[in-house]
């Protein structure tokens, strides 16, 4: 008594190969997905990082880096400053006291009771 096999027919081994391959194409992509989604992520933590507010306790930008300053003016008015650091002439709690430079002005002045600061970013790459 012979029993027939249809779903061992030779193109079901074709089908299977076809479908081992789609699945090692489909984890593939995924790994590749995967990777891109981390690159991402972490693109946007540089991004994050690099826009926010540092406290001057926690470091201080390099000497004649353009960074952003966020100090207080005359009447307890907050404001944001452009400016290249220069140095540092004491730190208090909370606030420092920089001088820097403008591009525009070219003379060193003093900030006074800066509360924080924050890195430009940098220049958009040309094609």
């Amino acid at each position: 008594m012979a029993i027939e096999l249809h779903h061992l027919h030779p193109s079901h081994d074709d089908e299977l190969t076809r479908l081992k391959s789609r699945i090692a194409e489909l984890e593939r992509m995924d790994t590749e997905h995967t990777l891109q989604i981390a690159k991402m992520n972490g693109y946007i933590h540089h991004l994050e990082e690099e826009r926010r507010w540092r406290k001057c306790c926690e470091g201080l930008p390099s000497k004649g880096q353009r960074v952003l300053f966020l100090a207080k003016y005359k009447t307890d008015k907050v404001r944001e400053w452009i400016g290249d650091f220069r140095h540092i002439d004491g730190m208090e709690i909370g606030f420092a006291v920089f001088y820097a430079s403008t591009p525009g002005w070219g003379c060193e002045f003093l900030i006074d009771e800066v509360i924080g600061w924050m890195p430009l970013p940098s220049a958009p790459k040309e094609d």
